[in-house]
């Protein structure tokens, strides 16, 4: 039993450090790139700022290659309306609620998609079990903790109070839009009911975990000052 437990944790480590080794090297190339276009950017407009011009140009490659890898699990999956819908409810919440955020931008991308994987295995499972009722119950429920606690301040990127505030404003306002799109879709189609309010609890999920990491971090930080 003890050699077959240390043949599974000697796999998993190789595992691990093959998602490690992997995440490193993507996350090089993507720098590799950003900086390229960097450059050429920089030489057209301000030299001085070619640092900003790599960060965001890293933000935006790695964004668009998480939305076309989303896109493409849709095709392969045939049926691309899935992943139009996650896009359009799950992104403009999450630029403004916050939440957990991963460290590197190759973590990133295997979330997105490991997420978006998660969120449609659930619909397949759900959708056709509950009632559309109880899914807008699910959905004023989810929107509620989402109101209430967004935006989930980021430790290594905090925002000021103007910010905050702002981002909560455009939250309450996506959230009605999407409760408009929402009751059409009850009326019309329910599996895309079942997919937007799943959306929407992902959103809760990240936000949720990012608290309860910020709060543990906090805790941890207290007792190590009052050793």
């Amino acid at each position: 039993m003890d050699k077959e437990s240390g043949i599974r944790g000697h796999i998993n480590t190789k595992i691990t450090n093959f998602g490690i080794i992997l995440g490193r090297k993507g996350d090089k190339m993507l720098n590799k790139v950003s900086c390229i276009l960097a450059k050429k950017l920089a030489k057209y407009s301000k030299p001085e700022k070619e640092d900003i011009y790599i960060y965001g140009l890293e933000l935006i490659i790695s964004t668009v290659m998480g939305l076309i890898s989303i896109l493409f699990i849709s095709v392969i999956l045939s049926n691309i309306k899935l992943g139009i819908l996650f896009i359009f409810i799950f992104v403009p919440l999450r630029l403004f609620t916050g939440g957990y955020h991963a460290a590197t931008y190759c973590k990133c991308f295997i979330v997105s998609n490991f997420s978006y994987l998660l969120v449609l295995i659930l619909k397949n499972i759900l959708w056709s079990k509950l009632l559309s009722e109880i899914w807008i119950c699910l959905f004023i429920f989810v929107s509620y903790y989402i109101i209430k606690n967004a935006p989930v301040i980021n430790v290594h990127q905090p925002i000021n109070k103007y910010k905050q505030m702002r981002n909560k404003r455009v939250t309450k306002y996506i959230l009605a839009a999407d409760g408009i799109w929402i009751l059409y879709l009850a009326i019309n189609y329910k599996e895309l009911l079942s997919m937007a309010v799943l959306s929407i609890c992902l959103i809760a999920a990240f936000m949720l975990i990012a608290d309860k990491s910020f709060s543990i971090r906090k805790e941890q930080i207290k007792n190590e000052v009052s050793c």
